[in-house]
């Protein structure tokens, strides 16, 4: 995007930090105020093609620049000096005429690799790279964050059992486990594991009962859902469903703070199930923990020991969510709430005035858990991100998302091109997918913890007519397996694919994960270039954005197309747009 100060058209700036000097490089000479001081740019640098671009469900590469400039040093000298090349930074941004230094847009800021050169009056080749934001993002949860000595003391103590020794204390996203029959009434599986623990009313030495939530005191005398135990009462059974606060529901509602419990004998089929009660207690090392019971967990009344041979799980049943949001006024069960609490935790630097604004829109529900130490980012982009008409992009301030509305008509799009009016097509339409088009999709969902078994199997067809309860179809599907779901010769023309996810339960989710692949994989796509003078209304162009598209020249696009901006980019004093069109049945 064009800066908004100045005049005229942009100018690249590229600042070279080395040695404890600063160089100063541009296309042609041009002067900057810095308050009272003037930085004076050097001309000559070559044309670089500054760029974003998107892919939608994943994240975007770092920047990284080829760029060519006359060096202001001899490096071969500074090396011999004991300064090293790799320690040398660099910032490119875009600058217009009469703004100020702080004015300039910072499109990167990194490190600056030699590739060649480097003495006074040889050309100097650098490639420069962006800092990757989530470059040290971090580990959830803590490695203190388990079953052992420090939080429960010694294993042959009744408080905990051998076999979850050492088990990572499970975080809980949405309500996983609550789904729907077919006839909409409510059902649950066991899809959370619980961690027993024995546990007394006054407490131990090595755990404490935490009473006050941000929700008031949870007992029920003092308007709370918990029930307390009987006082100095030893050896009653618990189980740790998750490490924080576990949103209970709104207040008066009848089932607040209850989830559901599965238990079963090992070697037994069936998983009785009850409604539970949720609490909260700190550990040895004071980490806060929701655990549930007294009676999901068994355990013998004479010697308080727990049972060995139970296996336990919860499902969470609304009104609890897993997770309590910023305000705790809610869990956070979307996948925009999900991935900004796992940001939070996180150390991936984040550009939160871009992502606080978009994450509201990806609405997706899903629930889940994990249960060993990952990198919460690293965990997101694996399991969340590809579900998402979205795409993740490491900018100058932290990386922020860019929300794809897929289902924007002409009249709603950011821009209107016309070819040859305000931009010009460059080259020929390009068409692409061919090899991943899809005609049918499985996704099989909701797997119970124990056994392994997906409970769902959601399917979106071409057909015409449904074969299965929970089969879908819909005009792009349609006109997809008219045209590629059958076989010419040996070859079929295109992919039936399965998948799965852990993070889908509910029939509404999966019907909008699965309408997304669909519309994006149903026919191939094709990609037209456009160009426009720096002060069009292309530079406004940013990744996500839509556009309709007419051109005279361009029989398909006699009349205006909507695209999607999947790369928005400066050359030479132009601004440029890569554009997606996406099928239309």
């Amino acid at each position: 995007m064009l800066p908004s100060v100045g005049t005229g058209p942009p100018i690249v700036l590229l600042v070279l930090e080395h040695a404890g000097r600063e160089w100063y490089h541009s296309a042609h000479p041009v002067d900057v105020l810095d308050g009272t001081r003037s930085l004076h740019f050097r001309g000559g640098m070559a044309g670089i093609d500054l760029f974003v671009e998107a892919v939608i469900g994943g994240v975007s590469p770092q920047q990284s620049y080829p760029i060519e400039i006359a060096p202001q040093a001899d490096l071969e000298a500074l090396v011999a000096q004991g300064h090293l090349l790799w320690e040398m930074r660099a910032e490119v941004s875009l600058w217009r005429s009469g703004a100020s230094w702080d004015d300039r847009q910072v499109w990167l800021s990194g490190s600056a690799e030699v590739r060649d050169g480097g003495q006074l009056g040889r050309v100097l080749r650098l490639q420069v790279t962006a800092d990757d934001p989530a470059a040290q993002p971090g580990t959830w949860p803590n490695p203190e964050a388990r079953m052992n000595e420090d939080t429960w003391g010694p294993v042959n103590l009744i408080i905990r059992r051998p076999a979850e020794d050492g088990s990572v204390y499970p975080t809980i996203v949405g309500q996983p486990g609550h789904i729907l029959d077919a006839d909409g009434s409510p059902a649950v599986i066991g899809a959370c594991p619980v961690l027993p623990v024995e546990l007394d009313i006054a407490g131990g030495g090595d755990y404490e009962w935490v009473f006050q939530s941000p929700w008031g005191d949870i007992r029920v005398a003092n308007g709370g859902w918990w029930t307390e135990p009987g006082g100095g009462t030893l050896g009653l059974p618990y189980g740790i469903i998750h490490q924080g606060w576990l949103y209970p529901g709104p207040v008066g509602h009848a089932a607040r703070g209850t989830v559901t419990g599965l238990w079963r004998q090992t070697g037994t089929a069936p998983w009785p199930s009850g409604t539970f009660q949720i609490a909260y207690v700190r550990d040895g090392l004071g980490q806060l923990l929701t655990v549930v019971g007294p009676n999901l967990v068994k355990h013998n009344a004479g010697t308080h020991a727990l049972l060995e041979d139970y296996e336990y799980a919860v499902a969470i049943t609304p009104p609890c969510v897993g997770g309590a949001g910023r305000t705790y006024q809610s869990g956070f069960s979307t996948a925009g709430e999900i991935v900004e609490w796992a940001l939070l935790q996180s150390a991936v630097r984040v550009d939160w005035r871009r992502t606080g604004a978009a994450l509201p829109s990806l609405r997706l529900p899903l629930g889940g858990f994990w249960d060993r130490s990952c990198s919460e980012w690293d965990w997101c982009v694996d399991n969340v991100i590809p579900m998402l008409p979205a795409s993740w992009i490491p900018g100058p301030h932290g990386v922020y998302p860019v929300v794809w509305r897929l289902d924007t008509t002409a009249e709603q799009a950011d821009l209107e091109l016309v070819d040859g009016l305000n931009c010009t097509i460059e080259g020929e339409i390009e068409e692409d997918g061919g090899d991943d088009l899809l005609t049918l999709i499985t996704l099989d969902s909701a797997r119970a913890i124990v056994d392994g078994i997906w409970r769902r199997r959601h399917v979106w067809s071409g057909g015409q007519t449904r074969r299965l309860q929970r089969e879908y179809t819909s005009l792009h599907s349609r006109i997809a397996q008219q045209r590629w779901g059958s076989t010419r010769g040996a070859r079929m023309l295109a992919l039936e694919r399965v998948i799965e996810s852990d993070l889908i339960y509910r029939d509404d989710a999966a019907i909008q994960y699965l309408a997304m692949l669909i519309r994006l994989h149903c026919q191939p796509t094709r990609t037209v270039r456009v160009l426009a003078p720096w002060y069009s209304i292309l530079n406004r162009a940013e990744p996500a954005m839509t556009a309709s598209i007419t051109s005279t020249r361009h029989a398909s696009l006699a009349s205006p197309r909507v695209a999607h901006v999947a790369r928005a980019g400066w050359l030479g004093g132009a601004c440029y747009a890569d554009l997606l069109i996406l099928p239309e049945p």
